[in-house]
């Protein structure tokens, strides 16, 4: 797993017609990767790292003051995989990794081909 630079990617807001489509009355973070724009389910607040790997977007979202984490995956242009945790063990052991290794247990944690989370091992 590689940790993307601010140059090698872009953040911006949903469009009207984006946000629209989705249903979505406020507009979510986009993420413009490889030349497809990723919606991501982040907060405004939440601290964000990207990596790649196998050609896939990793997006890693966490906010301790909050006591979550989570993780989205992506590639050619869709979401294939996404976990979540507010679980306060699991998410205290998330939010206390560095975000490489974080982003690691996160994917160990969901199928990236079927998108179902499994259980935890820490």
């Amino acid at each position: 797993m590689r940790t993307l630079k601010p140059f090698e990617y872009q953040l911006d807001r949903e469009t009207w017609e984006e946000q629209r489509a989705a249903g979505r009355y406020n507009p979510a973070t986009v993420v413009i990767w490889r030349g497809h724009r990723y919606a991501i389910g982040a907060g405004t607040g939440d601290d964000l790292d990207l990596f790649e790997e196998g050609g896939a977007l990793y997006v890693l979202a966490r906010r301790d003051s909050l006591g979550y984490a989570g993780l989205e995956v992506f590639r050619d242009g869709e979401r294939i995989a996404d976990t979540f945790t507010d679980y306060e063990e699991q998410a205290e052991y998330i939010n206390g990794l560095s975000a490489i290794y974080a982003a690691k247990r996160l994917a160990n944690w969901c199928d990236a081909e079927g998108g179902e989370a499994y259980g935890y091992d820490y």
